[in-house]
């Protein structure tokens, strides 16, 4: 059995399996549904190059936010500066980044991890330790376990269930669904 993510924002529902994300990484899935690059790397087998090589240049282009999030409806923490919080089920997304080392796609929690107060040269420097799941280790690297979230922006920003983007919000709750599906 294997938990599935719901996302509700503006009385919508979505669901995901493996992340939702509100931020930086959900600007890459942005960029990403429209980039002619993909198409043409994806045709010669190096298609995870088109995320990092977005990366870099959201990095550059990115406002971090204040962004404030409530854990399990009490405990309420904001964060200055934030590039993105990712909502995970399961330990890797997109391309293979081990965003959630420790997260377990069956134990009615998702895994939140927020990347805040980072200098921009030092996240650059974080993006690659985050395919081993190293990232975690360092000053600016948040992590929490929850059965349900809300997450509260300054301002709207781009939103993504399983890579799949959205139109930007600046609040959104998330929980894992009820019922589980069966997975192989």
């Amino acid at each position: 059995p294997m938990n599935i993510g719901e996302l509700h924002h503006k009385g919508k529902l979505r669901r995901f399996a493996v992340s939702a994300g509100v931020g930086f990484d959900a600007d890459i899935c942005h960029e990403a549904v429209v980039s002619k690059v993909k198409y043409f790397l994806n045709k010669l087998g190096l298609g995870k190059l088109t995320y990092v090589g977005i990366a870099v240049h959201r990095l550059f282009l990115t406002t971090p936010r204040t962004v404030t999030i409530t854990l399990d409806h009490d405990k309420k923490i904001t964060y200055p500066r934030t590039y993105f919080v990712a909502l995970m089920n399961n330990r890797f997304e997109g391309g293979g980044v081990k965003f959630a080392p420790k997260a377990k796609n069956n134990d009615d929690e998702l895994d939140i991890v927020i990347a805040a107060d980072v200098p921009k040269l030092k996240a650059l420097m974080l993006f690659p330790l985050a395919f081993a799941g190293l990232h975690v280790y360092f000053k600016g690297i948040h992590i929490h376990r929850t059965k349900q979230i809300r997450i509260e922006a300054q301002r709207p920003l781009p939103l993504h269930t399983d890579g799949e983007p959205l139109f930007l919000q600046n609040d959104i709750f998330a929980c894992c669904a009820p019922e589980k599906i069966r997975v192989i």
